[in-house]
């Protein structure tokens, strides 16, 4: 018995170590010829016979290595097989079939619906569009290398051909700036007559190397043409989205090569940067936007043109106070003094009695006399007698006056007692 049980453990031992060791042949077979005489001696002992039949399944088994061309080749055949001439290609079945196949797959998947004899020329283009486009969505360097080798020929059999490529180019840009720009290079001097700054595949390969790294963007403008050095720049600041991203470009551009030929160039492009960026930071809200502009270290004089009209319409108004606080605190008074009165106005617009119960708590000073002048100048058309009251709060002087004649000039004459209410404030402060 103690035979018989030996002889069962090694044989289990030893099936065990069959299935471990498949990828060693040589090992494989010497264990095999042991099994083999266990298996023997096993029948000899008198062993249940199904013990010997399950060792020798065991023996026996081999994965199965799965053919990924036959899959292709599968799905060109079942859509062949399920598009009737007169039907149309059920695009969101197509694009759940194709969606698991790997970039080798994809690629034989194209050659068999290029080959296949059963699609008329619109279905064709049309399963071959999408199966590039996944193509150059999830393995962007396959589908580059494709475009590369074919693209004479392809410009006939898929629908716009370039915003596949731009697809692939900003999908690929995004993985590995370096390695996509060197196609892009290649791709312009092998078919200059596409114009790569025309047909927007500039545009596709900054999109996705901003995403990357925008300093890294940037540096890949350096040795581009003149004329395409701006255009570049811009594309790249049109998609940085973060903070960090917004400080990386802003860095970039003022480390810009100072050369004679580029020293304009860097100029505008930082000026314009700074316009740019500081809108996104602004869109931010508050909390993030203020301390974004506070650490990019903007010039008095470029922080002070941000606060115009379009920005400040995109200012929650709830926030303008607060930003009117920090224009005042980052600012001189002469500097800070246009954007808080922008602010405001367009705040006591929007809400005029929450922008007055603001003014009511807000420390004296050059901030709430900026914006007391614009609170009162804008509520002079409807409340006029509050209005008057806020501008008597000014300290004497041309400013105090200026905004007591706006109000007049405001103040509504709709009927005899507001014409004698306008006269005598007219009288009262001396105003002609």
């Amino acid at each position: 018995m103690a035979i018989k049980l030996s002889l069962v453990l090694s044989l289990i031992i030893l099936a065990s170590g069959i299935l471990f060791s498949l990828h060693d042949r040589q090992r494989g077979v010497a264990i095999q010829a042991e099994c083999d005489q266990l298996l023997a001696k096993a029948t000899t002992a008198g062993l249940a016979p199904e013990l010997a039949d399950s060792a020798e399944r065991t023996r026996t088994i081999r994965p199965k290595r799965e053919d990924k061309e036959a899959v292709a080749r599968q799905i060109a055949a079942d859509v062949i097989a399920r598009a009737p001439e007169s039907g149309k290609v059920d695009e969101t079945d197509f694009e759940t079939r194709i969606a698991s196949l790997n970039a080798a797959q994809l690629k034989q998947l194209f050659s068999e619906l290029r080959a296949a004899a059963g699609l008329d020329a619109s279905k064709r283009k049309k399963l071959l569009g999408l199966t590039l486009l996944t193509m150059a969505n999830d393995y962007p360097q396959a589908a580059l290398a494709l475009f590369n080798d074919s693209a004479d020929s392809l410009q006939n059999e898929v629908d716009d051909l370039q915003t596949l490529v731009g697809t692939a180019l900003a999908q690929a840009a995004r993985e590995n700036p370096t390695e996509a720009f060197k196609w892009y290079q290649a791709y312009a001097a092998k078919f200059p007559e596409s114009q790569p700054n025309q047909n927007g595949l500039d545009h596709a390969f900054f999109a996705g190397a901003s995403a990357n790294d925008p300093g890294l963007a940037v540096a890949f403008t350096h040795g581009m043409a003149a004329k395409e050095k701006l255009p570049a720049i811009h594309d790249i600041g049109q998609f940085v989205r973060t903070p960090e991203e917004r400080s990386a470009f802003l860095a970039a551009l003022r480390d810009y090569p100072n050369t004679a030929a580029d020293a304009h160039i860097a100029k505008v492009a930082l000026n314009s940067a700074m316009q740019t960026l500081a809108s996104q930071a602004i869109l931010d809200g508050f909390e993030g936007g203020s301390k974004w502009l506070a650490g990019a270290a903007y010039p008095e004089d470029e922080l002070a043109k941000l606060f115009n009209a379009w920005r400040i319409n995109s200012i929650k108004p709830h926030e303008a106070g607060r930003w009117a606080e920090w224009l005042g605190a980052a600012l001189p008074p002469d500097k800070a003094e246009q954007g808080i009165q922008g602010l405001i106005n367009a705040w006591t617009k929007e809400d005029y009695q929450a922008a007055g119960k603001w003014l009511t708590s807000t420390p004296d000073g050059p901030t709430k006399e900026a914006a007391v002048r614009a609170y009162a100048e804008t509520t002079s058309s409807y409340e006029p007698e509050t209005a008057a009251q806020w501008a008597l709060t000014l300290p004497p002087g041309d400013k105090r006056d200026a905004s007591l004649k706006s109000i007049y000039k405001n103040w509504p004459k709709t009927d005899d007692a507001s014409k004698a209410a306008a006269a005598a404030f007219a009288q009262q402060h001396g105003i002609k």
